[in-house]
């Protein structure tokens, strides 16, 4: 009996070793878990900082876009209100063209009837030095019946 007390005895030690053994490796693994818990517990704390980063920057970022629509819908009405305006200058423009063509005919039309007012003044005096000074000194009357004999 003592050598089976003492053979118990044997593998009870060889258990304990065992047991410690396989303590210390459990308390490894632990400590492994821990550790890897600790650092899913920051990646998850950095996630959601993240997340909500993400989503300010995301309403931030709407904001701006919606200010920029609204930018751009004032942009075109101005669009619209200057092509309109101007068409209208255009509008102004081609009949002030007109008007200047117009004016520019009427002067050379002018200008041709001057000409021909110069070139006829010219044989006025010529013709009054000649004809002219005798009909100044003739009465009315003799210069109507001059004038309906000449014509």
């Amino acid at each position: 009996m003592i050598a089976m007390c003492d053979h118990m005895i044997k593998v009870l030690k060889q258990e304990q070793v065992d047991d410690d053994s396989k303590k210390e490796y459990c308390a490894m693994q632990m400590d492994q878990f821990d550790d890897n818990k600790k650092a899913t517990e920051r990646s998850l704390s950095d996630s959601e900082l993240a997340i909500t980063n993400a989503e300010e920057g995301i309403s931030t970022l709407s904001e701006e876009i919606k200010a920029l629509v609204d930018g751009i819908k004032e942009l075109d009405k101005s669009i619209v209100i200057a092509t309109e305006q101007r068409k209208d200058e255009k509008a102004e423009n081609k009949a002030l063209m007109a008007s200047d063509t117009a004016a520019k005919e009427l002067l050379k039309w002018a200008k041709n009837r001057l000409n021909i007012v110069c070139r006829t003044r010219r044989y006025c005096r010529h013709w009054y030095r000649t004809v002219g000074a005798d009909i100044l000194t003739q009465t009315y009357s003799e210069r109507a019946r001059y004038t309906t004999a000449t014509t």
